[in-house]
C-alpha cells in the first residue's frame, strides 16, 4: 500500500500505476490537495520526466488532471 512518502520512489520500479491511481483519488475525496501538489513537486524533483521516465511523467499528469477537476 502506498504512503505520502512511499509514492514517489515507487514510481521507478513500477509497471502498473493502479496503486498510484488508487492513491490520488484517495486524496482527492479526502480533499487534500496539499498533498498531490508535495507529490507533483517531488516528482519533478527526482525525475527528469524524460520519455523513458514514463510512470513519473504519468503520475504528474494525473495529479494535474485530478487538481484540475476539484
Amino acid at each position: 500500500m502506498l504512503t505520502h512518502t512511499t509514492f514517489v520512489a515507487s514510481l521507478a520500479d513500477t509497471n502498473d500505476l493502479k496503486e498510484h491511481d488508487t492513491f490520488i483519488k484517495a486524496c482527492i475525496k479526502r480533499g487534500d490537495v496539499s498533498t498531490l501538489r508535495d507529490l507533483f513537486n517531488a516528482i519533478l524533483e527526482r525525475y527528469t520526466l524524460s520519455l523513458d521516465e514514463w510512470a513519473p511523467r504519468t503520475a504528474c499528469e494525473r495529479i494535474l488532471e485530478a487538481l484540475a477537476l476539484t
